[in-house]
């Protein structure tokens, strides 16, 4: 993790990096010794007077741990200034020090860190509270708590009567006009529509009064609840979909998956599917239930007026502690809550994702040395993980994964009929 604020020296960059010592300490990149520094306008920012050499200082940083590959890069020259590892684990106190000795390259928790978690202040209302609170004063900027910038309102955006492009934090456009919307986008926005002359109108929103919303990761699990949704739709009659997507507003990164949202949009494109992806943003100081019911009004937004949503559908398999709490939070939405996977026997999902003929990576791991990085989840691994301590689906947080659907033809992917 790099951290070149532009218009900052080494010292003030490093100085900003110790003051949030205590939320980065759950990051993986923290306990792994892995959080840089470095001079805000000297390597990462452009135009910027030694671009070529902050290439070679990412690529020291991300082989830090590899002597052949960093005696290679200081074979070419580059001085080593205005940058520096900042160890955030230093004053950490002893038992927990002792405790991070012991980790391995992936994060030794029984579940992969989640953003939500790392960032929460509930000494500090969030910037989502103070923007309210401009809105109803009827003003057009207000102050961000964490960096002392204005900021505009969306009484601003609305004057302006249009979406910039720019991806604006409180832009009530849906971001209508951003060009690179997996890269920018701040509010919950559409990643991908339906084309409408398609060769297979399934899941149509525009053929379709009922509209159901599956919570989208992109792993195995909510895969699968695609394929069982088509299964329902050719047995119990037709609906629409929208997959909805949550991601780190900063990393672009889904929480747990390690998945990036832009491979969740071409995930998306090659099913045909419709998409709405939605921030979670630091530092604002909003539940997740906010933001899902921000998410749910973009939907509401683009399918017919006489369409309806009926339904949430979730691809958990069995834990039911999380099934309890999703029962419990997001009932209050309106939508009857579905869950086509629940108590399926593994064997039973294992059959069907060979049926997708899908390939699946392990995108995200607790036990590496069991499951590393990369690792395809097929038959071997997951007979080879039965027995074990680790769940055969990784539904207890081992292991995460990103299925890789462009590979295989639609038709196939998702089991439709000919």
């Amino acid at each position: 993790l790099s951290g070149p604020c532009c218009g900052f020296d080494l010292e003030r960059n490093i100085r900003d990096t110790l003051t949030k010592k205590e939320q980065l300490r759950k990051l993986r990149a923290a306990q792994n010794h892995r959080i840089y520094a470095s001079h805000g306008d000297w390597y990462i920012a452009q135009p910027a007077p030694f671009l070529l050499q902050g290439v070679a200082l990412l690529a020291q940083c991300a082989y830090q741990h590899e002597p052949q590959v960093l005696d290679a890069i200081a074979k070419l020259g580059y001085k080593k200034i205005g940058w520096q590892a900042v160890d955030v684990m230093a004053s950490a106190n002893s038992q927990t020090d002792e405790k991070n000795q012991k980790m391995p390259s992936a994060i030794q928790n029984s579940v992969l860190g989640d953003m939500e978690d790392m960032f929460l202040d509930k000494d500090n209302p969030g910037f989502a509270h103070l923007h309210d609170l401009a809105c109803q004063q009827g003003e057009s900027t207000y102050t961000d708590p964490a960096t002392g910038y204005a900021v505009f309102t969306k009484i601003a955006h609305e004057k302006r009567g249009k979406c910039c492009g720019s991806g604006c934090r409180h832009c009530p456009y849906s971001h209508a006009n951003v060009k690179n919307k997996a890269a920018k986008i701040q509010q919950p926005s559409v990643l991908y529509q339906q084309k409408e002359d398609g060769p297979s109108q399934i899941f149509s929103i525009n053929a379709n009064k009922d509209i159901k919303v599956l919570f989208f990761s992109g792993g195995k699990d909510s895969f699968l609840a695609i394929r069982a949704m088509v299964r329902s739709y050719y047995e119990d009659g037709p609906f629409g979909l929208v997959l909805m997507t949550t991601f780190d507003a900063t990393s672009r990164i889904i929480a747990h998956q390690e998945v990036g949202i832009d491979q969740v949009i071409k995930q998306a494109s090659h099913l045909d599917i419709n998409l709405v992806g939605i921030p979670l943003r630091r530092g604002s100081g909003e539940t997740y239930t906010d933001r899902i019911r921000c998410g749910l009004k973009v939907i509401q937004g683009f399918i017919p007026p006489k369409s309806r949503l009926s339904s949430l559908v979730f691809g958990d398999l069995h834990l039911s502690h999380i099934k309890e709490w999703r029962d419990k939070i997001l009932s209050q939405l309106d939508c009857k809550l579905e869950y086509p996977l629940w108590k399926r026997p593994y064997s039973d999902l294992m059959e069907d994702l060979e049926a997708s003929k899908v390939p699946c990576k392990v995108s995200g791991t607790t036990r590496e040395k069991e499951v590393p990085l990369g690792t395809s989840f097929d038959r071997s691994l997951y007979e080879r993980l039965i027995g074990s301590d680790i769940d055969a689906f990784g539904e207890s947080g081992e292991f995460h994964s990103l299925v890789m659907v462009w590979e295989v033809p639609r038709c196939t992917v998702l089991g439709l009929r000919k």
